[in-house]
């Protein structure tokens, strides 16, 4: 599948099921299909209730070649300028 389609349905999927808008900051091809990475903005007007750092997270999409979402699931949560290295 073409990676700018990959990335576009990445996206969908996250708006339509989470609820969130997404930043696709990596794609991989594996024997399934692809491998989505996509980070998300989570619990922005909670966060800003009480003060502090917007809460970020990153998802991981699994797509067949067909493009479906195989399954996802959140790999990361972490509070935004935080410089987390793994």
């Amino acid at each position: 599948m073409i990676i700018e389609k990959v990335v576009k349905k990445a996206k969908e999927f996250c708006q339509e099921n989470l609820g969130l808008e997404g930043k696709v900051i990596g794609v991989e091809n594996n024997e399934n299909g692809q491998l989505i990475q996509v980070e998300v903005l989570e619990e922005q007007e909670y966060m800003r209730k009480f003060g502090r750092h917007d809460l970020m997270a990153v998802y991981e999409i699994e797509m067949n070649e067909e493009g479906k979402v195989q399954r996802y699931k959140r790999t990361k949560q972490f509070q935004r300028g935080n410089l987390d290295e793994e």
